[in-house]
């Protein structure tokens, strides 16, 4: 099916995903130095709504692990592009690791998630992001659009800032207690910008 801009799309996670050694080495034909990229990258010209959940039949939550199985390359776990609304639906998100090239390298933000301006997430049903580490900020989450945060749990990230979560854009925290309780363990960095000269 195309994307015609108010469809919703579901990918169902039956197994755990990762990179392989032969994606480590499309990624080395792509980029001529070293350098990250996403393992999962979302982008479209359109509004692209979609839903990674892990199987309802199954009891397993399965993963999205960046975790680099050959000669370490820097991997993000996954990118959400402008236009992207994506909903995370118990799954597991780790084994990020963004490592600076230099100082200035914006790209190594966000080593678990980074979401861009005019993008949205949501968070949900026991979705756990962990074990994500960068040099720079946003160890766990990097949040440049819209992020929502529904009895997940964000934990044993790290990064200079926000090993967490690193906001610059809007986020929206709810709970249930008669649910599964949310649990942010790292620190939350909130770049707010102080309007008062």
């Amino acid at each position: 099916k195309l994307n015609d801009g108010s469809s919703t799309f579901t990918i169902i996670l039956k197994s755990n995903c990762s990179p392989d050694v032969s994606t480590e080495e499309k990624a080395k034909s792509v980029y001529s130095k070293d350098t990250n990229f996403s393992y999962l990258n979302l982008c479209s010209e359109k509004t692209l709504n979609l839903v990674i959940k892990s199987d309802e039949e199954s009891s397993n939550q399965y993963s999205i692990n960046a975790v680099s199985p050959g000669p370490q390359i820097s991997h993000r776990a996954i990118y959400v592009g402008e236009n992207v609304n994506l909903t995370l639906d118990n799954v597991q998100i780790c084994g990020g690791t963004c490592t600076a090239t230099n100082e200035s390298d914006g790209a190594t933000n966000g080593a678990g998630l980074y979401l861009s301006q005019n993008s949205t997430c949501i968070i949900k049903n026991g979705t756990s992001i962990n074990s994500n580490t960068t040099t720079s900020n946003g160890g766990g989450i990097y949040n440049e659009g819209f992020l929502t945060l529904y009895n997940c749990q964000i934990n044993n990230n790290t990064a200079a800032l926000g090993s967490g979560i690193y906001n610059n854009g809007t986020i929206n925290l709810q709970t249930n207690t008669s649910a599964q309780p949310m649990s942010i363990q790292n620190d939350v960095y909130l770049n707010n910008e102080d309007d008062s000269n």
